[in-house]
């Protein structure tokens, strides 16, 4: 494998720091998403049915109790004095805050899982430079030996810029999807304490 890295020329190194760096975020990010928690339906509804009797202080003892981005979302809603308007004003700045934090350093992933394959690429390209050179200063076309020597050589690096870039992207879609997630249930649980504080304003 390290003869292999070797042959592959200079370009293999940013390539190899750029898998350092993607693993690097994909744990941390890993470790951030999996620490982020969706309350159940029961637990959203309770909160809500407390919210339409008024019971005030249950509300604000059950959303410290759970501090998840739907907890700051609905603790959000529930501070804010004024009309609905402002509520779900309210709301849309909690939400921003939350997925801001989610989503940081996950562009990063994006990023390298397009520049990686580039590398290669590239990689390939000055190892065809240096065959096609080498062709040209021996002046002997015939031997297939030197080209199929340099050209395989040359393949390396889009071969190892496509082996990180794969999985890199593919990390990125599925904690963007676990970011997704959370934004729904922010958004669907939201509106559904906002519908509740409504009745409870309504009610005679």
């Amino acid at each position: 494998m390290l003869e292999l890295f070797e042959k592959g020329g200079v370009i293999m190194y940013p390539i190899l720091a750029s898998s350092i760096v993607a693993l690097a975020v994909i744990v941390e990010r890993m470790i951030v998403l999996l620490r982020t928690k969706i309350p159940t339906e029961e637990e959203v509804r309770a909160i809500c049915l407390k919210a339409r009797d008024g019971r005030r202080e249950d509300v604000e003892e059950m959303i410290v109790a759970g501090p998840t981005p739907i907890h700051r979302v609905i603790g959000a809603i529930w501070r804010t004095e004024g009309d609905e308007h402002a509520r779900e004003k309210s709301a849309g700045i909690a939400g921003d805050h939350v997925l801001r934090e989610l989503n940081k350093r996950l562009q990063w992933l994006a990023i390298l899982g397009s520049l990686v394959p580039l590398m290669g690429l590239l990689g390939t390209v000055l190892g065809m430079i240096r065959v096609f050179t080498r062709v040209a200063e021996v002046g002997d076309v015939s031997d297939i030996s030197l080209l199929a020597g340099g050209i395989w050589e040359a393949l390396l690096t889009t071969a190892a810029g496509m082996s990180v870039a794969i999985p890199i992207l593919l990390v990125y879609y599925w904690l963007s999807g676990k970011v997704d997630r959370v934004a729904f249930e922010m958004a669907h649980h939201g509106e559904e304490f906002i519908a509740a504080m409504r009745v409870r304003k309504e009610d005679p």
